[in-house]
C-alpha cells in the first residue's frame, strides 16, 4: 500500500485559478506524511479540489493528514473542496475529520 500524489496528477486551471490535486492509492498511518508533502500550500491559488476518487482513507492518522491540508490550504486564503469520495472514505472522514469544524480547530491549534 502507498500513498500516490504524482506532479501529473496535479494540474493547475489558471483561468479558474484552481489547483486540483488528483489522489491515487491508499493515505493511512504509513504513508500521511508524504500525502501532506505532496502539496503547495504557499501557490497562491483560489480554490482547490481535493479529487478523492482513486483514492482511500483507513485510519485516524490519514484522516487527520487530510485535516492538515485543507486548514492549511484555507490559512492560505483557498477555498478547499473535497469530490469523489468512495462510501468507507466518506463514512471515516465523516466520522474523525474536523477541518469543517471551527470549535474543533480551535482546541486542536491551541486556541483559548
Amino acid at each position: 500500500m502507498s500513498c500516490l500524489i504524482k506532479p501529473f496528477q496535479s494540474k493547475l486551471d489558471e483561468e479558474n485559478g484552481t489547483r486540483i490535486y488528483k489522489v491515487v492509492g491508499q493515505v493511512f498511518f504509513n504513508s500521511a506524511d508524504k500525502f501532506v508533502g505532496s502539496f503547495d500550500f504557499k501557490e497562491a491559488v483560489d480554490k482547490v479540489i481535493i479529487d478523492l476518487k482513486r483514492g482511500h482513507f483507513w485510519d485516524i492518522t490519514s484522516v487527520s493528514a487530510l485535516d492538515k491540508v485543507v486548514i492549511k490550504l484555507r490559512r492560505e486564503g483557498a477555498d478547499v473542496e473535497l469530490i469523489g469520495m468512495n462510501e468507507a472514505t466518506a463514512t471515516i472522514i465523516d466520522r474523525f475529520a474536523i477541518h469543517d469544524n471551527p470549535e474543533e480547530i480551535e482546541k486542536v491549534m491551541g486556541g483559548h
